[in-house]
């Protein structure tokens, strides 16, 4: 008798992972190519993993921005990123936070 999927689900029961439209995504690590492409696209009728513009979609990447090799570089290349709209925010915060300590250290000259 074959199993669908073909390991054991008890011992591996978060090993794909189908997204929902309406719910926050799981993760997406450096090794999902790896991982046999854990993240599974939504609609049943197209039975496929996420595509790796899905994943830099999903990562806030925008549409245009070129990943570097195949397939497997380029997941890699997402999940080892910090997501461009987290990386603003944070650079957005870091750079407030030097402003206000810079302000009063250059009013006190």
């Amino acid at each position: 008798m074959s199993m669908v999927p073909p390991y054991d689900p008890t011992k591996f029961p978060n090993r794909w992972w189908k997204l929902h439209p309406q719910r926050p995504v799981r993760t997406l690590t450096a090794h999902i190519g790896k991982d046999t492409y854990t993240h599974i696209h939504y609609d049943s009728a197209q039975a496929r993993v996420i595509t790796v513009r899905e994943a830099a979609r999903l990562q806030s990447f925008p549409d245009g921005f070129i990943f570097a090799g195949t397939m497997n570089p380029a997941f890699r290349q997402i999940g080892n990123a910090v997501p461009p709209v987290l990386a603003r925010e944070l650079a957005k915060t870091m750079l407030a936070s030097l402003y206000s300590a810079a302000v009063p250290a250059i009013a006190a000259e």
